[in-house]
């Protein structure tokens, strides 16, 4: 059936909407939950999840078959609702306080080996309740400098956490015209502006990820004509996070033949090296390495066990995800899923690590996105478990991501991977 003009701009409008009322009933349910959040409200999370990605779904269709003007009409109104209601949202999240403790310490250095004095100042209650003895800091140099610069002089919390949130929003509208410059179409873009996930833990938990992807998906629109460029940019992203050493290979992995690729990733590495070593130091390193062991280490029984050997299979799938994209330029849709585990443990957030894997498959990332708040909310339980448990309700996750990247591997030997862009 041929669908009018008119009625897919209604249908744009309507699914808009949706997004916002389901967002609204999300704040709703952080403001509710408090500092005590349980089973009621992680189930408004994860049906509300599913809904935006349904109506996410509907603007991705509709959006195909509109006008740019129809879709701006639609849309900007939209953010700017998702905008309000992100800033009259509870921060319900540790992490933003840690921000604002490492840039509230007295010298640079002392982040990577922080004394076990709280930071006590008024207006600070918040950073020195969550935060009473800082761990040693697992960010990079170009995080650490940029957090100093933003929020150091914030004469407290609040005013911290609108900074913190300010620059995500710009941030997020960075990622959107990176996608347009990587060759994103307008739908994609659409469902990107208004993605209640990245809204919610970006925006209102403010956590420090959309730094590194912008700087990764700019990369990926470089390289599309100046490879080096391209690899320079996105490897600066591991200044930010070290994981990102490795996604960052995404933004130009089949750009050239793979001896000139290696050879990209080798300059970066060296930048990123060279740079962590000289303002982290050996700090840094151990750091990196003990959070990595407290992780792994502090979960040792069954279920637990079960969950990270499936987690390990998909950071192998992650890897010869990269591999395979550097070697024959070539891309399998489900393994984007993957990147969410080349870490010792997954966050619902860290599914933006998927994104630059997602970038490279033109078919793909609208779906990518369009599925991001029924996943991260169904892996975040968002009320109290003890931690084998919380790791446990992964699995179902791991098991279908494996489950679909076989069938992929399986279906392409009799027809060709996903064409990369």
């Amino acid at each position: 059936m041929v669908t009018s003009p008119s009625n897919a701009r209604l249908r744009i409008a309507a699914a808009s909407v949706a997004i916002v009322v389901l967002y609204g009933a999300q704040v709703w349910a952080a403001k509710a939950s408090g500092s005590d959040p349980h089973a009621v409200h992680a189930l408004v999370m994860i049906v509300t999840g599913l809904l935006q990605s349904a109506a996410l779904l509907q603007l991705y269709r509709d959006a195909g078959r509109s006008s740019a003007r129809s879709i701006v009409l639609a849309v900007v109104p939209a953010a700017i609702a998702l905008l309000v209601l992100s800033a009259l949202a509870p921060n319900t999240d540790d992490d933003a306080a840690a921000y604002v403790a490492y840039a509230k310490l007295p010298a640079f250095a002392q982040a990577y080996a922080p004394s076990p004095v709280a930071i006590s100042s008024p207006g600070f209650e918040r950073v020195a309740s969550t935060w009473p003895q800082l761990p040693p800091l697992v960010y990079g140099p170009l995080w650490l400098a940029v957090d100093r610069a933003l929020v150091g002089w914030a004469p407290s919390f609040a005013a911290a956490l609108g900074i913190l949130r300010a620059v995500n929003v710009v941030l997020l509208g960075a990622l959107v015209l990176g996608l347009r410059r990587a060759g994103c179409n307008a739908a994609t873009l659409a469902v990107t502006a208004l993605n209640p996930m990245l809204w919610f833990y970006f925006v209102v938990q403010a956590h420090n990820d959309l730094g590194p992807l912008v700087l990764v998906v700019a990369g990926t629109a470089i390289a599309r004509t100046r490879p080096l460029l391209g690899a320079l940019v996105a490897g600066a992203a591991a200044l930010i996070k070290i994981v990102f050493v490795a996604i960052a290979i995404l933004a130009y992995a089949g750009r050239r033949a793979w001896p000139q690729t290696l050879a990209y990733a080798a300059a970066s590495l060296a930048v990123t090296a060279v740079v962590s070593w000289v303002f982290g130091g050996a700090a840094y390193l151990h750091a990196m390495t003990e959070v990595g062991h407290m992780q792994i280490a502090t979960r040792a029984d069954l279920p637990h066990l079960f969950a990270a050997s499936l987690h390990a299979v998909l950071a192998a799938i992650a890897a010869a995800a990269i591999v395979a994209a550097v070697a024959r330029n070539a891309f399998v849709a489900p393994a984007a899923y993957s990147f969410s585990a080349i870490s010792t443990i997954v966050y619902p957030w860290y599914l933006g690590w998927c994104i630059p894997y997602a970038v490279r498959i033109p078919t793909f990332t609208g779906v990518f996105f369009v599925s991001l708040p029924a996943i991260a909310h169904l892996i975040d339980p968002h009320f109290s478990l003890s931690p084998a448990r919380s790791f446990a309700l992964l699995v179902p996750y791991y098991a279908v991501v494996i489950v679909l990247v076989a069938r992929s591997i399986v279906n392409a030997r009799r027809t060709p991977l996903n064409a990369p862009e």
